[in-house]
């Protein structure tokens, strides 16, 4: 491509996209509201990794441009999208943000000022499922070849781009990573349609932050404008070449600009990697099969914007607080979901649930993320707003398992062994209820009680089979403990996730303690009795020796754990049966 051609802007791609019908169109990003008759549902990508990043890259655009003043034209902007007129308008001042190539300032990239000389890298690498060095050599990349494309479409840079700086993104080798890294669990509320999904994570103006609106085209909010960035050396810099450099004194390499919670906008971009395209050609999608500019390398340089963890937050991701004994907060981080994703993991801040350890006890509290958390807040108005819209009422909300068309969706990396090789992504979904105010507390305390009660009898059959292991049994692997612990969890989520509506049915009990407590009670023998089980099929009984002995007393321990006292109450001091 010739660089005296027009720029490439994205906004005005050609993006593919499925509709309701199952049709397949290609639109640009204005015109995804169009067709309402038969609307978009999403965009035609075979590979989830980009399909993911382009709803959360959409919504967050939709953040910048065209965020709602309050509450009630968030509902009504919901149900009746804009037009894609309306969108272009909104758009329109931020037109020089979103340049994929031909720009001094390229969307999510850094053209430096000093020449530069590196060797190009192929863009299936930034694929979080490419194949490692060690994976190749091992010969165990056969199910993860998927981000090896040779060419990919315009329509599918800027979704990576997003993906690789803000989604999935940590440090190391030199390269800087987001607070929340690659390994957080990412919450995306999800619609009937790609509006409705994109919208119901868009979060209205609170009122400190109107002031902050219009997001100016700026640094703060669109790092890639920053003149700074592009001035950095492309060297890497280390304490000990900075030491020698100043001893010697040479001039120290400036390679890294330290990123605050005021030196970025509430709604901006992130830009931790240091990243360009090389130019691109007329070709066909080495992943979809679409015609057109494709591109097919890219130049990196290490270090770049440093952002502080302090007051960072993410909109679909749960931060993590502790708590001392006084109340007092003493930080937060973000939560590395485990592999593969256990219910501990991601349903009680799916369900906006964020109970604060027991008074005068330190602890550590899991707060939602602001998208499932503003959503809670909404609720009894979003119920009352699609009756109103949809006239179902008799068919959803009073349903024997009443939910709302749109669910909760939970997103991190999967890893199928421990070599940290990342083979896709572990996703999990749940239903919205309309229940709001006491009720809705009342029924997430519940599912975070059954969650934690499930989680405590893996721990203990994963205790009592570690005791087996020490007393000698040298015919299990050392990690036959973790591997029971998991798929007891595994096994147990179904049920848990069934017990919802269940305890939502209750509420209308006359009795709702007795009818809560039912529920409770079978899920826990549930979970009991598959512990045991799981416990036997790992631990056969032969004959009578001092194996035989261990196991039998471990299996009398790992009953005493399950039914002297229900797990999530549990005191230290173990009760007989």
């Amino acid at each position: 491509m010739d660089e005296s051609l027009a720029p490439l802007q994205w906004l005005d791609v050609l993006l593919p996209v499925v509709r309701r019908s199952g049709a397949r169109d290609r639109v640009c990003f204005a015109d995804l509201t169009g067709g309402r008759e038969d609307p978009v549902m999403g965009l035609d990508c075979p590979h989830p990794l980009l399909a993911l990043s382009f709803e959360l890259l959409a919504t967050h655009i939709l953040q910048i441009a065209y965020p709602p003043p309050d509450e009630r034209t968030w509902r009504q902007r919901l149900f009746d999208p804009p037009s894609p007129a309306a969108l272009r308008d909104a758009l329109a001042p931020y037109r020089e943000a979103f340049v994929l190539w031909g720009s001094d300032t390229p969307f999510l990239q850094v053209k430096p000022l000093s020449a530069w000389e590196s060797k190009p890298q192929n863009l299936g690498v930034l694929f979080f499922d490419a194949p490692t060095e060690g994976a190749k050599e091992k010969h165990r990349d056969f199910f993860i070849k998927r981000g090896c494309a040779v060419a990919l479409h315009a329509a599918f840079l800027a979704p990576l781009l997003y993906s690789d700086n803000a989604l999935f993104c940590t440090g190391g080798g030199g390269y800087l990573g987001v607070p929340h890294k690659n390994h957080s669990p990412k919450y995306q509320v999800r619609g009937r349609t790609l509006w409705e999904t994109l919208w119901l994570n868009v979060l209205d103006l609170s009122r400190d932050h109107k002031a902050l609106w219009p997001v100016p085209m700026d640094g703060r909010a669109f790092p890639w404008l920053r003149e700074d960035v592009r001035r950095l050396d492309l060297g890497r810099q280390t304490e000990h070449l900075k030491k020698k450099r100043t001893e010697a004194k040479q001039k120290v390499l400036e390679t890294v600009i330290p990123v605050g919670i005021g030196d970025r906008h509430p709604a901006g971009f992130v830009m931790p990697r240091r990243y360009l395209l090389d130019p691109p050609r007329q070709g066909v999608c080495g992943l979809s099969g679409e015609v057109g500019w494709v591109f097919e390398t890219y130049q990196r340089w290490t270090q770049g914007l440093s952002y502080s963890s302090e007051g960072w937050v993410w909109p679909c991701v749960a931060p993590l607080e502790k708590i001392d004994a006084e109340g007092r907060s003493q930080g937060r981080w973000y939560a590395q979901a485990s592999s593969p994703l256990r219910l501990e993991d991601w349903l009680s801040p799916a369900l906006g649930h964020e109970p604060p350890p027991p008074e005068g006890k330190s602890g550590v509290i899991v707060h939602s993320p602001p998208v499932v958390r503003a959503l809670a807040g909404r609720l009894g108005e979003l119920v009352d707003a699609f009756e109103n819209v949809t006239g179902e009422q008799a068919a959803v909300i009073s349903a024997p398992t009443p939910e709302l068309p749109f669910s909760i969706k939970v997103i991190t990396l999967f890893y199928l062994d421990s070599d940290k090789q990342v083979d896709g992504l572990s996703e999990r979904s749940l239903p919205l209820y309309p229940v709001a105010g006491d009720a809705r507390l009342s029924v997430v305390s519940d599912a975070t009680h059954l969650a934690r009660a499930v989680a405590d009898v893996a721990r203990a059959l994963a205790r009592r089979a570690a005791t087996v292991l020490k007393a000698g049994n040298s015919d299990a692997r050392p990690t036959l403990p973790g591997q029971l612990s998991d798929a007891l969890m595994r096994s147990l989520e179904g049920p848990v996730l069934a017990a919802l509506p269940q305890i939502i049915e209750s509420l209308r009990d006359p009795d709702p303690d007795v009818a809560r407590a039912a529920v409770r009670d079978a899920l826990l023998q549930q979970a009991r009795k598959k512990a045991l089980d799981l416990f036997d099929e790992a631990f056969p009984l032969s004959f009578p020796d001092a194996s035989a002995r261990a196991i039998a007393q471990a299996r009398r321990d790992l009953r005493k754990d399950l039914w002297g006292v229900p797990p999530a109450q549990r005191k230290k001091k173990e009760v007989s049966p």
